[in-house]
Protein backbone atom coordinates (compact mmCIF):
# COMPACT_ATOMS: atom_id res chain seq x y z
CA UNK A 1 0.00 0.00 0.00
CA UNK A 2 1.55 3.25 -0.79
CA UNK A 3 1.14 6.42 1.22
CA UNK A 4 0.50 9.44 -0.89
CA UNK A 5 1.60 12.95 0.21
CA UNK A 6 -1.75 15.01 0.16
CA UNK A 7 -0.95 18.72 -0.62
CA UNK A 8 -1.53 20.95 2.12
CA UNK A 9 -2.09 24.93 2.05
CA UNK A 10 -0.17 27.77 3.89
CA UNK A 11 -1.64 26.89 7.00
CA UNK A 12 -1.15 23.25 7.18
CA UNK A 13 -4.66 22.03 6.64
CA UNK A 14 -5.52 19.90 3.66
CA UNK A 15 -6.75 20.56 0.09
CA UNK A 16 -10.03 19.71 -0.47
CA UNK A 17 -11.61 19.29 -4.12
CA UNK A 18 -14.68 20.14 -5.31
CA UNK A 19 -15.69 16.06 -5.76
CA UNK A 20 -15.27 15.89 -2.25
CA UNK A 21 -16.48 18.83 -1.02
CA UNK A 22 -19.94 17.60 -3.16
CA UNK A 23 -19.90 13.92 -1.95
CA UNK A 24 -19.22 15.63 1.89
CA UNK A 25 -22.43 17.44 1.12
CA UNK A 26 -24.37 15.26 0.10
CA UNK A 27 -23.63 12.72 2.57
CA UNK A 28 -24.02 14.84 5.37
CA UNK A 29 -27.50 16.35 3.60
CA UNK A 30 -28.23 12.00 3.05
CA UNK A 31 -27.76 11.78 6.73
CA UNK A 32 -29.55 14.99 7.98
CA UNK A 33 -32.72 14.03 5.97
CA UNK A 34 -32.25 10.19 7.04
CA UNK A 35 -32.73 11.11 10.60
CA UNK A 36 -35.49 13.38 10.26
CA UNK A 37 -37.45 11.00 8.13
CA UNK A 38 -36.92 7.68 11.13
CA UNK A 39 -37.96 10.58 13.86
CA UNK A 40 -41.38 11.64 11.75
CA UNK A 41 -41.70 7.94 11.01
CA UNK A 42 -41.28 7.05 14.76
CA UNK A 43 -43.09 9.54 16.19
CA UNK A 44 -45.94 11.15 13.79
CA UNK A 45 -48.73 8.94 12.76
CA UNK A 46 -48.52 10.68 9.10
CA UNK A 47 -46.19 9.47 7.76
CA UNK A 48 -45.38 5.29 7.54
CA UNK A 49 -41.95 3.95 6.46
CA UNK A 50 -41.99 0.25 5.92
CA UNK A 51 -38.14 -0.23 6.89
CA UNK A 52 -35.05 1.44 7.61
CA UNK A 53 -33.56 0.67 3.68
CA UNK A 54 -36.72 2.02 2.09
CA UNK A 55 -35.84 5.47 4.30
CA UNK A 56 -31.78 5.27 3.36
CA UNK A 57 -33.71 5.25 -0.29
CA UNK A 58 -36.26 7.82 0.65
CA UNK A 59 -33.56 10.18 1.68
CA UNK A 60 -31.03 9.73 -1.30
CA UNK A 61 -34.04 10.41 -3.63
CA UNK A 62 -34.84 13.89 -1.34
CA UNK A 63 -31.80 15.28 -1.05
CA UNK A 64 -31.39 14.47 -5.27
CA UNK A 65 -34.65 16.05 -5.87
CA UNK A 66 -34.13 19.11 -3.52
CA UNK A 67 -30.54 19.60 -5.03
CA UNK A 68 -32.03 19.89 -8.68
CA UNK A 69 -34.64 21.99 -7.82
CA UNK A 70 -32.58 24.16 -6.29
CA UNK A 71 -30.30 24.39 -9.00
CA UNK A 72 -33.85 25.10 -11.28
CA UNK A 73 -34.25 27.84 -8.78
CA UNK A 74 -31.02 29.37 -9.39
CA UNK A 75 -31.29 29.48 -12.60
CA UNK A 76 -34.76 31.04 -12.96
CA UNK A 77 -33.73 33.21 -10.27
CA UNK A 78 -30.41 34.64 -12.49
CA UNK A 79 -32.61 34.66 -15.48
CA UNK A 80 -35.05 37.36 -13.88
CA UNK A 81 -32.02 39.51 -12.00
CA UNK A 82 -30.78 39.94 -14.87
CA UNK A 83 -33.80 42.32 -16.11
CA UNK A 84 -34.40 45.52 -14.69
CA UNK A 85 -38.22 46.82 -13.62
CA UNK A 86 -40.37 45.43 -10.86
CA UNK A 87 -42.26 43.10 -12.60
CA UNK A 88 -39.25 40.93 -13.05
CA UNK A 89 -38.43 41.41 -9.38
CA UNK A 90 -42.33 40.21 -8.97
CA UNK A 91 -41.92 37.17 -11.12
CA UNK A 92 -38.53 35.81 -9.68
CA UNK A 93 -40.15 35.67 -5.99
CA UNK A 94 -43.24 33.85 -7.57
CA UNK A 95 -40.61 31.50 -10.02
CA UNK A 96 -39.01 30.70 -7.01
CA UNK A 97 -41.75 30.19 -5.02
CA UNK A 98 -43.41 27.85 -7.64
CA UNK A 99 -39.84 26.11 -8.40
CA UNK A 100 -39.33 25.23 -4.56
CA UNK A 101 -42.58 24.63 -3.21
CA UNK A 102 -43.96 22.93 -6.39
CA UNK A 103 -41.12 20.86 -6.26
CA UNK A 104 -40.64 19.37 -2.60
CA UNK A 105 -44.65 18.55 -3.50
CA UNK A 106 -43.42 16.85 -6.66
CA UNK A 107 -40.71 14.33 -4.82
CA UNK A 108 -43.01 13.33 -2.58
CA UNK A 109 -45.22 12.35 -5.60
CA UNK A 110 -42.24 10.61 -6.97
CA UNK A 111 -41.10 9.14 -3.54
CA UNK A 112 -45.21 8.08 -3.18
CA UNK A 113 -45.64 6.78 -6.85
CA UNK A 114 -41.48 4.74 -6.56
CA UNK A 115 -42.23 3.33 -3.16
CA UNK A 116 -45.94 2.11 -3.79
CA UNK A 117 -47.06 1.27 -0.48
CA UNK A 118 -43.81 1.09 1.44
CA UNK A 119 -44.01 4.63 2.03
CA UNK A 120 -47.02 6.42 2.95
CA UNK A 121 -48.03 10.52 3.51
CA UNK A 122 -51.40 10.69 4.67
CA UNK A 123 -53.11 13.48 6.56
CA UNK A 124 -56.03 14.91 7.69
CA UNK A 125 -56.93 15.54 4.03
CA UNK A 126 -55.98 11.81 2.87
Amino acid sequence: MTNKEQPLNDDGSRVVNKKQRLYLSYMIASLLYLTIINFFDEYWDWVSINSFSISVLVAIVLVVGLAFFIKVESKTAAYFKSKTGVMPKILRGITSYIVLVGGKFLIMGIIAVAFGGLVKFSGPWS
